[in-house]
């Protein structure tokens, strides 16, 4: 896949993405993955397509970048690290990439789980010199 930087961008499927594919693969009539299936010829206009489908289903507020946000979210919530996250999405910087990531309450929870009850070190900040002037 080439990304909208023009850099190839590989992207991993898991098993339930791959099934998919495979299943729509035996359906296809036509070079595309994703086509019209009125003209069998690409889709001119994703988001006019996305949207009216949306529409259609009664789901509001819904984008493609709503699918973006989800993935990362559930990427990071599910242990993945940020900059795996960020190769995924094709961000150039992590710093991009945290605009996608959304933490919850459970995601915050497990974090403070995770540290062992032989933790206990506690960092304390020591307060700065004050130099005489």
């Amino acid at each position: 896949m080439v990304h909208k930087t023009q850099r190839p961008l590989a992207i991993p499927l898991n098993d339930a993405a791959y099934s998919v594919l495979g299943a729509w693969r035996g359906m296809r009539k036509g070079p595309y993955v994703f086509y019209n299936q009125m003209t069998g010829d690409r889709f001119r206009d994703l988001k006019a397509g996305f949207k009216l489908a949306c529409k259609q289903s009664g789901v509001e507020g819904f984008t493609w970048h709503t699918l973006r946000h989800t993935f990362a979210s559930r990427l990071l919530r599910n242990g993945s690290d940020i900059v795996t996250v960020k190769e995924l999405l094709g961000h150039s910087t992590v710093v991009v990439t945290m605009r996608y990531a959304h933490t919850n309450d459970e995601a915050k929870t497990r974090a403070v789980k995770a540290l062992k009850a032989s933790d206990r070190i506690v960092t304390v900040r020591a307060k700065p010199r004050r130099t005489k002037q």
